[in-house]
């Protein structure tokens, strides 16, 4: 394990790029175009529909929790009687007393 750590805390040394033999069987050194080059990624400009799409995006998931939320309520409100009704059954009517207090 620790030879292991060793090799892998140590980089290894970029192998130097092989040189170009010409026609006379000369060697000559890489040109330019040989190496990497530089890469820069350019977004597109946006149009207004995704300006608008990444204006209203934050505020559209505390809308729809809170659409989620005025909906349970409104259930919940509706199905009073019947809600109280199934959570006396589960208790147990033996304690009605005590589940009607609380």
């Amino acid at each position: 394990m620790k030879e292991l750590g060793k090799e892998l805390a140590t980089a290894p040394t970029p192998d130097a790029p092989p040189a170009a033999v010409d026609r006379a069987g000369r060697r000559t050194a890489p040109n330019a175009a040989s190496r990497p080059l530089q890469v820069q990624v350019v977004e597109p400009p946006a149009n207004e529909l995704q300006y608008v799409h990444d204006l209203i995006q934050p505020f559209l998931r505390p809308l729809g929790v809170f659409g989620m939320v005025v909906i349970f309520s409104l259930f919940l409100t509706i199905g009073h009687d019947d809600l109280r009704d199934r959570l006396f059954r589960l208790v147990g009517v033996s304690q009605l007393n005590v589940m009607t207090q609380a």
